[in-house]
């Protein structure tokens, strides 16, 4: 391997052709002049303008990659959700079937159409299956592949090693959306303890967010092949090739290269991200101490730089509009909870304010009267009438999904982030939006039921396979 005096960053390499004195008689987006003189972020764009040769790009993956402890690591420009397409198109070159957890990002939903793979979901009591419940799946007959979220949305964390280990065992390919983990590895987890990412484990794929935490550009995030993988790199790479842009943007995948080594040990993000786990530890810690019900988190949340709240004096629409009028927002909130995710980028007095938020608002729910929180949302037993692919390109019309119980779905739908106004404690008119947004809620060729009605409510616009379709299939 070459000395890292000798592979320059994608900035640096960018930087030093940016300003080369020539007649750029390119399209204007490439010449990277127009926008800088329309004023749009004039001192960065001109790195935007060469285009980053493959044997450039592979060096500066390879140089992540060997820093990270990986076989290889493939910079993406638009999301993980380009990971996880590319993950389904690699593994349906080794099975048709997969395992899905009730929380797969709808990604997912949209690599089974492409990759004409069959979901096998995992039995759960709720959307995100237990370690238990991945294990008991894995004891019976399991698909040769599986693909599952870990940590969760709200911070809960699997025993992944595991769960690795069995996958390994049952030669079971094991693709981790690590979206919500991308920066925890190395960071204390608990007494005596670090957090375990699936970096270390033999899991087949993983896939990072660069932008969710790392402080990449949007759209910035690395799918990871690691030591452990039973795929060969240049297979994935060939699947990426398949759904990737031939005008990759630069700015995004030097801003990825940069987060994602200012989080190695040693790194100014990773310092900082200690810096932040103590403080929202702290944080932690006064709700622990005041041990009222009126405002309380939720342990089951592992997640150094995020807190679950609840309250059983009031849902969580309720106490996430007391906290913002108290001057702390909110990532997500439903009927059970509010979600608060905090960075490097929160100061000392941001965490000052936020306790007094805390404060203010546990002491105003503490003169309600207790009521019963609501429990969390059951998972049904999903049922399929036809693969992904085959439901997606046979002909449909689009209904009200209240007229659309019993038929197939033919399109993915997600669930959204749900909007406060007008929402308070469980309505039977309302949806019941206690799924992460982006999870993927139906998922073509699975059969409508009540529990979707629930869920995304009467009135949302579903496209369905239609009558005809059906009745041949």
């Amino acid at each position: 391997m070459a000395d890292e005096a000798d592979r320059p960053s994608l900035t640096e390499r960018l930087g030093s052709g940016a300003c080369a004195d020539v007649v750029q008689a390119h399209f204007p987006a490439h010449q990277g002049r127009l926008t800088s003189v329309a004023g749009l972020c004039a001192e960065h764009l001109p790195r935007d303008v060469p285009y980053l040769r493959r044997s450039t790009l592979r060096d500066a993956e390879d140089r992540l990659a060997d820093q990270l402890g990986v076989r290889a690591s493939l910079l993406l420009t638009n999301g993980a959700s380009q990971g996880l397409l590319a993950a389904c198109l690699a593994l349906g070159r080794r099975t048709r079937r997969v395992a899905v957890a009730g929380d797969c990002h709808v990604a997912v939903s949209r690599g089974l159409v492409l990759a004409d793979l069959a979901p096998e979901p995992i039995p759960s009591r709720r959307a995100s299956p237990s370690s238990g419940e991945v294990l008991n799946f894995l004891a019976g007959d399991p698909p040769p592949a599986m693909i599952l979220p870990a940590p969760t949305y709200r911070g809960e964390r699997l025993d992944l090693a595991a769960i690795a280990e069995r996958c390994l065992a049952l030669g079971v390919d094991l693709v981790v959306d690590e979206v919500h983990g991308s920066q925890l590895r190395g960071l204390p987890s608990g007494p005596g303890s670090t957090a375990t990412s699936a970096l270390d484990l033999p899991c087949t794929l993983v896939v990072h967010s660069a932008h969710k935490y790392a402080g990449a550009l949007v759209q910035g995030a690395v799918l990871h092949v690691p030591q452990g993988s039973r795929l060969d790199p240049d297979h994935v790479r060939d699947a990426l090739d398949l759904i990737d842009t031939t005008s990759r943007s630069n700015l995004i995948q030097a801003s990825v290269e940069a987060a994602l080594h200012a989080g190695l040990p040693g790194g100014a993000l990773h310092d900082a991200m200690l810096a932040l786990t103590e403080r929202v530890a702290n944080l932690a810690a006064e709700l622990d101490a005041a041990a009222d019900p009126a405002l309380w988190r939720d342990p089951a949340c592992a997640d150094p730089r995020k807190l679950v709240l609840r309250s059983d004096n009031t849902d969580g629409f309720d106490l996430a509009r007391r906290l913002l009028a108290a001057g702390l927002d909110h990532e997500y909130a439903n009927v059970d909870e509010v979600l608060l995710v905090f960075s490097p980028a929160h100061e000392e007095a941001d965490f000052a304010r936020a306790a007094d938020a805390l404060h203010s608002v546990r002491a105003a729910l503490s003169d309600l009267p207790q009521s019963r929180a609501p429990a969390l949302l059951a998972m049904p037993e999903r049922r399929f009438a036809t693969r992904p692919r085959a439901a997606w390109l046979a002909g449909g019309e689009t209904l009200p999904l209240a007229a659309a119980l019993g038929r197939t779905a033919r399109a993915p739908v997600a669930s959204e982030t749900p909007d406060l106004d007008g929402l308070s404690a469980p309505d039977p008119e309302r949806p019941d939006p206690r799924l992460p947004p982006g999870t993927a809620t139906l998922l073509p060729g699975e059969v409508i039921g009540d529990w979707h009605l629930r869920t995304l409510g009467a009135q949302r616009l579903v496209s369905v396979v239609d009558d005809a379709a059906e009745a041949g299939a």
